[in-house]
């Protein structure tokens, strides 16, 4: 299929978190389709590892940062040996370094997704790097995309393409015991949260917002899955609020989607997300979710349908939605059916991929043809 798009991708970060499991699902999907597809990634970082497992050709790189210039020299060598029609960058050094390598003599067009939705700074050079030599952005929601707006970007170089989410992850989960785990009553309703831990996921919103339903609700138990900076402060919290008996610290886990089958009630108290695809694994999962109306959230949660939305940094209107659905098993039923069908319906991953193939081509398709003289002793996939 020599016709369609191909694509050299480049994500710089050395750990593993929701934007890399998107460019290894883009990847992977890209490839299926027959559509030339690789990753230049930092060696031994997990997507470098995952994608390599995978059997999508891997050009190892330093990407020390936006200004590397070594690196940038090597994705322009690249990109004009192996003649990729686009750079695909995925993260915002990604977005410096691919700029840097287009003015190196890269000769593909240049893509860059953005997936947090807070505007890019203000300053000249910020100014240059968005407003110039970046031929679409591919925004993960409106919110994204307004963000975008606000710095400058013009409408018709944005287009939203929501996260994809694998649904064959959810068939037939093992959920583990998880109240024998930690001490709980075997009849406890679970409560659970799922992220990084760090303020601006707002679990310390969640924290205060379970010892207020402790009172109202005193059969519940709360789970915060994942590990980050903010957990001593977390667990100093609970403490203070003398609820450390009845919320438990998983740590982080692999095994999401089994973990969700484990829960009643999932919580997102973030106070931004550019989507969010842990609330569209709930969905997934089935069940009822409470998030905050932050950014992208709005996009995926259908407040009264699938889930309920409150303001974000209120612990008392999280509390009182979370034991809203606590008094009404109903409800929580319904939330769960509607959300699994919504989920199903428009954040799957194989939509996430058609959609970005439909912006590739949008991009490739209507400008001048480049030039395609790939030296001879370079074959596709071989690394540099």
């Amino acid at each position: 299929m020599a016709d369609q798009p191909s694509s050299l991708h480049v994500d710089t970060e050395h750990h593993w978190r929701g934007g890399q499991q998107q460019v290894l699902h883009l990847l992977n999907g890209l490839v299926r389709r027959g559509l030339r597809a690789e990753l230049a990634a930092r060696p031994g970082s997990p997507l470098a590892e995952r994608a390599e497992s995978d059997g999508i050709p891997l050009h190892p790189l330093p990407l020390r940062g936006e200004w590397d210039i070594a690196s940038a020299l090597a994705l322009a060598r690249i990109a004009r040996k192996q003649a990729f029609d686009l750079l695909h960058l995925h993260t915002s050094h990604a977005h410096g370094l691919g700029r840097l390598a287009s003015l190196l003599g890269a000769p593909a067009r240049v893509i860059v997704s953005r997936r947090v939705v807070f505007p890019p700074e203000g300053g000249i050079r910020t100014r240059l790097k968005y407003l110039r030599g970046v031929d679409r952005f591919i925004a993960i929601s409106a919110a994204v995309r307004n963000s975008l707006a606000a710095a400058g970007v013009p409408a018709e170089r944005v287009n939203v393409v929501p996260s994809g989410v694998d649904p064959a992850r959810f068939e037939n989960p093992a959920p583990p015991d998880l109240r024998a785990e930690f001490g709980f009553p075997p009849d406890a309703p679970l409560v659970g949260v799922v992220g990084h831990l760090v303020h601006a996921k707002g679990q310390q919103d969640f924290i205060e917002a379970a010892a207020e339903i402790s009172r109202s609700h005193p059969a519940a138990r709360f789970v915060l899955i994942g590990e980050g900076e903010a957990m001593q402060a977390l667990e100093s919290q609970a403490a203070d609020l003398k609820i450390s008996d009845r919320v438990a610290f998983a740590g982080f886990r692999a095994n999401v989607p089994d973990l969700l089958a484990a829960l009643d009630v999932f919580v997102m108290p973030s106070h931004a997300e550019g989507l969010c695809t842990a609330v569209i694994e709930a969905m997934f999962a089935g069940l009822p979710v409470v998030a905050t109306d932050a950014g992208g959230l709005a996009e995926v949660v259908d407040d009264g349908v699938t889930g309920l939305l409150v303001p974000p940094a209120q612990p008392h209107s999280l509390a009182d939605a979370i034991g809203r659905l606590l008094s009404d098993l109903d409800t929580c039923a319904a939330f769960g059916a509607a959300g699994r069908t919504r989920a199903t319906a428009d954040f799957g991953v194989e939509k996430m991929v058609e959609q970005t193939i439909h912006v590739y081509e949008s991009v490739v398709g209507h400008v001048r043809p480049r030039a395609r003289n790939p030296a001879p002793e370079t074959r596709p996939g071989k690394r540099q």
